[in-house]
């Protein structure tokens, strides 16, 4: 017994060495090739500042005596002499137009269902767009294009003969409806169900317009009565929007830049520059104009938006990774070793980053590893 235990301990004991010999080597390893890597992330910056202020368009109130009832889309384009809405003689006569609108949509998309338009993943897809880029237009006809196109196969074993039903009711309300007539305009625009009390206002307004009365002329909304949308003459439209002084400083009239209404409404134009006002007060008034989108803009008013001056996109990497004494280049870990790559330094990002990105006829894979220290390093370098 006592030989057995001898042995035990000795085993033990080399076990124990064997141990702290591999912790210790691989310390002094590590302590004489300290290597430290680091992920190549994709980034984009830009140099770019919020302004705040209202959009500014040649408007024409609509209005009408009465129950009014449009199913024009907000958006849409009218034509000269075209209908916008219809006048009813009595409330009965609006709730019999409703009906009759709720039909009409539903007959549409029985009508695409039978001839195989009606697919449920397409009218969901589309939908979801029209929502996420707050596009009104046709969104009564999409809601029940997804309603329909869900429900309606399963609700019903035979489609032409709902379709004939409802034809037929579609017939009998129409018969009931002498009690109205057209509202029409005379001159061509952009409509718009969205009236504020400010369409009163034009971009002849802001010509001299200082920063402190930018406030004042929007205050005090005045809605006529009877108004049921707005009518915007022309395709061009202006945003008008208070900018700090240095950063307006850096915009010329005549020039263009980019603006961003994701805060707003999904839309990233190219505006023209068309004023910037005297400072006051550490403030600048800066007219914008676009000819685009005015569609989704049409029954938009008071506006955030980002004004971008500059962007850059490349990788972000430790400054620590960075070496500049034959050229600007990093090391990336190839397998086991270290592979020089020659970069263009696009920028700082902070105290510890920058932005770079691969020189002429070079690449590097996003999340590359980059080496970030390690002791001797040279191209093709064994670093593991």
């Amino acid at each position: 017994m006592r030989r057995s235990n001898t042995l035990l301990i000795v085993v033990s004991a080399l076990f124990l060495l064997a141990i702290i010999s591999y912790i210790g080597l691989n310390l002094i390893r590590s302590g004489t090739n300290p290597l430290r890597t680091a992920p190549a992330v994709p980034c984009a910056i830009e140099d770019s500042c919020e302004a705040v202020g209202y959009a500014v368009r040649t408007e024409s109130v609509l209005s009408a005596d009465g129950y009014v009832a449009s199913d024009l889309a907000d958006g849409e384009h009218v034509s000269y002499g075209q209908s916008v809405a219809t006048r009813y003689g009595s409330e009965e006569a609006l709730g019999l137009a409703d009906e009759i609108r709720s039909l009409r949509l539903q007959i549409s998309q029985i009508e695409n269902s039978v001839t195989g338009h009606g697919d449920a993943m397409t009218s969901v897809i589309a939908l979801s767009r029209a929502v996420e880029n707050r596009d009104l237009q046709r969104l009564d006809q999409l809601a029940m294009d997804v309603r329909a196109s869900i429900f309606n196969r399963s609700a019903s074993g035979n489609p032409e003969t709902e379709l004939a039903s409802l034809k037929e009711q579609l017939r009998s309300l129409l018969d009931q409806t002498s009690d109205s007539d057209d509202v029409r305009v005379f001159s061509s625009g952009t409509f718009s169900s969205a009236v504020d009390g400010y369409e009163r206002i034009t971009p002849s307004d802001l010509e001299g317009l200082m920063p402190s009365a930018l406030e004042d002329l929007f205050s005090g909304p005045s809605v006529p009565q009877g108004a049921f949308g707005k009518l915007i003459s022309g395709t061009t439209w202006y945003f008008a929007a208070r900018m700090n002084s240095a950063d307006a400083e850096r915009l010329s009239p005549g020039g263009s830049a980019l603006v961003k209404f994701n805060k707003t409404f999904s839309a990233e134009l190219t505006m023209d520059v068309v004023s910037v006002s005297e400072a006051a007060g550490g403030m600048r008034l800066v007219v914008f104009s676009s000819d685009r989108d005015l569609e989704k803009a049409s029954g938009m008013r008071r506006l955030t938006a980002d004004i971008v001056f500059a962007q850059d996109s490349g990788l972000l990497v430790p400054k620590e990774a960075l070496h500049t004494d034959d050229g600007t280049y990093i090391y990336i870990l190839a397998g086991y070793q270290a592979m020089r790559t020659d970069v263009e330094l696009v920028g700082d990002y902070d105290d510890a980053y920058c932005l770079i990105r691969p020189a002429e006829n070079g690449t590097i894979a996003a999340n590359a590893s980059v080496i970030v220290s390690a002791r001797g390093l040279f191209d093709g370098k064994v670093v593991q």
